[in-house]
């Protein structure tokens, strides 16, 4: 069995802390890492199982930008790590995967403020941008959801109509004083971070 212990997207998007784990005499022997745009299309994935090393059955790294050949982690990225069984249990049981994601919604919460700050606030039935506001929320919402319940297809797809309303960069959103929101794994569960 595999236990990732955690898979989270660190403060200043720089880097994904890594922490999983195997089940006793077991190693694990490969992960590949999605991103939001290649998730679901098997070859596409990077293979970064070269991060596994020591000996199992518990396994520590990071994941930086120039792994990926990105600048910094927006967005939702996936990882599928595979484990190996003695080889008397392979002959009877499939091979054991899982896949975890962890993501950063930061620009989408500065996109969202930034949308509320400029409502026309003495006639908020007839601002358009109030629209835009609570179709924003609600696909944020339903992306935090979808991640969830493990309805990984989904979260990419209200990602993509969350960047069609809020089409902005956020390269300037990680201040000082800045904390990242965004979902990640730490002991097996999701948490909101």
């Amino acid at each position: 069995m595999i236990t990732v212990n955690k898979f989270q997207i660190s403060a200043d998007r720089k880097q994904i802390d890594v922490e999983v784990s195997a089940s006793l005499g077991e190693t694990i022997i490969q992960a590949i890492l999605w991103t939001d745009e290649t998730y679901g299309v098997e070859l596409s994935g990077i293979d970064l199982s070269a991060k596994l090393t020591g000996i199992g059955p518990d396994y520590s790294f990071s994941i930086l930008p120039e792994d990926v050949a990105i600048t910094s982690f927006d967005g939702i990225y996936f990882m599928k790590f595979t484990e190996s069984e003695p080889e008397v249990v392979v002959l009877c049981n499939p091979v054991i995967s899982v896949v975890v994601a962890a993501s950063s919604f930061i620009q989408f919460f500065y996109c969202i403020n930034n949308m509320l700050c400029n409502i026309e606030r003495d006639c908020v039935d007839c601002d358009y941008n109030l629209q835009n506001i609570l179709l924003a929320d609600l696909f944020l919402e339903g992306m935090k959801n979808a991640l969830m319940i493990g309805r990984f297809t989904d979260a990419v797809n209200f990602l993509n109509s969350l960047r069609k309303i809020c089409n902005t960069t956020c390269d300037t959103c990680c201040g000082p004083n800045t904390t990242a929101y965004g979902f990640g794994v730490l002991n097996n569960n999701f948490i909101l971070s």
